[in-house]
């Protein structure tokens, strides 16, 4: 326990101003999100072969 705890004192770098205190790996798992939540919105869907009704190939 005591290596656990010594390994998190003096971890991790901080953006921070006022009352604002964010750190770097949580501002990079943020940005990871939101690239995946907008690559998720701008790749298409798969298109589906055959008509609407589900025949499948002709």
């Amino acid at each position: 326990m005591e290596y656990a705890v010594s390994m998190a004192e003096g971890a991790g770098r901080y953006l921070g101003d006022g009352i604002l205190h964010i750190s770097i790996a949580n501002v990079i798992i943020i940005l990871v999100g939101v690239g995946l939540f907008v690559a998720a919105l701008l790749v298409p869907f798969p298109k589906g072969h055959g008509d609407a009704k589900g025949g499948g190939k002709k």
